[in-house]
C-alpha cells in the first residue's frame, strides 16, 4: 500500500521590496478589517494638567494607559513623537525635564524608563528630538544639539555606547543634522545635514565610519535643499526630496549616490510639483510554492520536495520553516539554493523567474502522517501561499491471513504478503500458493503497480 503524505508549507513570502520595518509610525495589519483588540497604538495627548503625555491602547480602545509617568525619578513633560521598537516590546519618545529635552525609552507598559540621551557623567546633547529605532530593536538614533550644532547620535537602547556619528567622516562636517533613517539591515544610517547653507543627504555606517554625502554624486544638475531620506527595503538605495529646475522633486540613487535619477518628472506631462515625503513599498511578493511527496509503509524510503518560484522582481532573505516529512524521524535535506538546517530553509536571494527546490528524504516510521507545518519569511511581508499534498498513511491490514502454504510464518515478508493479499494487489499463483521464489515479469509488475495506484 502506498502511504500518503501530508507536506504542507505556508509561506509568508518576502521580496526585496518589503515595507520599511524601521518606520516609526504606528501601523495595523488586520485580516478582514475592523478592530481586533490584538494590535497596540501609541500617541501623545494632553492630560488634565495640560501636560503632554504618551498613551498606549489596544486598537479597539481597550486597555488604554498613560505610560510616560510610570517610571522612577522625575517625570518628563512635553512628551512627543512616540516610536515603537520593531519587536513591539518598547517605546521611545522625546520628553523634557526642567529645560532639557531627552530621548526616553521604556517597556511597553512604561516600566524600566530611562533617558537614553542623558549622560550620567554630565554633559551630553540637549534638545534631543525624534527617536528612530534600529530595525533589530537594539539601538536608537536621534538628533540632538551639542554646543550650537545639531548632530546625529546613536546609542544602545539602554543609553550605553552613545556616539555622535555626523562628525566622524572626512571633509567638512555637516551642521543642522536631522531625520536619521536606519537601513532595514540595521547597519547604516541616512540623514540630511547642511553644508555651506545647503541641505545634503548623508550616509554613514552605524558607528559613523564611511560617511559620504550622496545627493551631489550623480550626473546632471545636483538637487538642492535635500531632505527626508528613506531606504529601499533591501538597504541598497535611498529616495529623498530635493529641489531641481525650481521644483521639489523625488530622487532615487544607490546608497553611494551613483545612478541618481529624478523620478517625479518622468511620467506624462504635466509633472507634479512640490513632491515630498517619499515612502518605499516593496512590490508584493510573487513567490509561489509547490510540493511533491511520495512514501511507503514503515521502513520504506520517503521523499518530499518543496519548490519555490520567484515572480518578476528580485527576492531576498527568504526563510521557510517547517520543511519536513512528518512520518520521518530523522530526515536528510538538500537544496538547489540556500541551505536547509533542521526544518528551516534559508535562501539568500532569488533572481526574477528563478526556482529553487529543497528535497527531504528519510525512512518512514509509519503511523499517522497528518501534520500542519508553517513557514515565515524575513522581512515578514507579502502574501501567504499554502500548498498541501496527501493525507495520512494507511496501515497495512494484518488480517485475514494470506493462506499461502508455501510462505513460512517465519519469512521476513510474511506480514507484507498478508498486506498486499488483503488489499487485492496480489492473488497468488493459486488459491493456496504464492510462489515466493518465482521471478516477476514486466507485465506482472505493471499489474501490481496499477492495483496499488487504484487503491492509494
Amino acid at each position: 500500500m502506498r502511504a500518503r503524505w501530508l507536506l504542507a508549507v505556508t509561506a509568508l513570502a518576502a521580496s526585496m521590496g518589503a515595507v520599511d520595518v524601521g518606520a516609526a509610525s504606528p501601523s495595523l495589519a488586520q485580516a478582514g478589517g475592523g478592530a481586533t483588540g490584538c494590535d497596540r497604538l501609541a500617541w501623545f495627548g494632553t492630560d488634565e494638567s495640560a501636560i503632554q503625555q504618551i498613551y498606549v491602547a489596544d486598537d479597539d480602545g481597550a486597555n488604554r494607559a498613560e505610560i510616560s509617568t510610570v517610571g522612577q525619578g522625575t517625570d518628563p513633560t512635553a512628551n512627543l513623537d512616540p516610536a515603537w521598537s520593531p519587536d513591539g516590546t518598547r517605546i521611545a519618545w522625546s520628553g523634557t525635564v526642567v529645560t532639557l529635552t531627552h530621548i526616553w525609552a521604556a517597556d511597553a507598559d512604561g516600566s524600566n524608563r530611562f533617558a537614553t540621551s542623558f549622560d550620567r557623567g554630565g554633559g551630553g546633547p540637549t534638545n534631543n528630538l525624534v527617536p528612530a529605532w534600529s530595525p533589530d530593536s537594539t539601538r536608537i538614533a536621534w538628533s540632538g544639539v551639542e554646543g550650537t550644532t545639531r548632530q546625529i547620535w546613536v546609542a544602545d537602547a539602554d543609553g550605553t555606547n552613545r556616539i555622535e556619528i555626523s562628525t566622524v567622516g572626512q571633509g567638512t562636517d555637516p551642521t543642522a543634522n536631522l531625520d536619521p533613517a536606519w537601513s532595514p539591515d540595521s547597519t547604516r544610517i541616512a540623514w540630511h545635514g547642511d553644508v555651506s547653507f545647503d541641505s545634503k543627504i548623508f550616509v554613514a555606517d552605524a558607528d559613523g565610519s564611511n560617511r559620504a554625502e550622496i545627493s551631489s554624486v550623480g550626473q546632471g544638475t545636483d538637487p538642492t535643499a535635500n531632505f527626508d531620506p528613506v531606504w529601499s527595503p533591501d538597504s541598497t538605495r535611498i529616495a529623498w526630496s530635493g529641489v531641481a529646475d525650481a521644483a521639489l522633486q523625488i530622487f532615487v540613487a544607490d546608497a553611494d549616490g551613483t545612478n541618481r535619477a529624478g523620478i517625479s518628472g518622468v511620467g506624462p506631462d504635466p509633472d507634479p510639483t512640490s513632491n515630498d515625503s517619499p515612502v518605499w513599498r516593496g512590490r508584493a511578493s510573487e513567490l509561489s510554492l509547490t510540493t511533491t511527496a511520495s512514501g511507503f509503509n514503515e521502513g520504506q524510503r520517503a521523499v518530499g520536495t518543496v519548490t519555490v518560484t520567484n515572480g518578476p522582481c528580485p527576492a531576498s532573505r527568504i526563510v521557510i520553516t517547517g520543511v519536513m516529512l512528518p512520518c520521518v524521524a530523522s530526515p536528510t535535506a538538500s537544496a538547489t539554493a540556500g541551505t536547509v538546517s533542521g526544518s528551516t530553509w534559508t535562501i539568500p536571494s532569488l533572481a526574477p523567474g528563478a526556482t529553487a527546490t529543497a528535497t527531504i528524504t528519510g525512512t518512514s516510521s509509519g503511523g499517522d502522517c497528518s501534520s500542519t507545518v508553517s513557514a515565515s519569511a524575513v522581512p515578514a511581508t507579502a502574501t501567504a501561499v499554502t500548498a498541501v499534498l496527501g493525507g495520512a498513511a494507511v496501515p497495512c491490514p494484518t488480517t485475514p491471513p494470506h493462506g499461502f502454504t508455501d510462505v513460512a510464518s517465519t519469512s521476513f515478508a510474511d506480514a507484507d504478503i498478508t498486506c498486499i493479499k488483503a488489499l487485492g494487489i496480489t492473488t497468488g499463483t493459486s488459491a493456496t500458493t504464492y510462489s515466493p521464489n518465482n521471478f516477476v515479469t514486466r507485465e506482472q509488475m505493471a499489474a501490481f503497480l496499477a492495483r496499488l495506484w487504484r487503491i492509494a
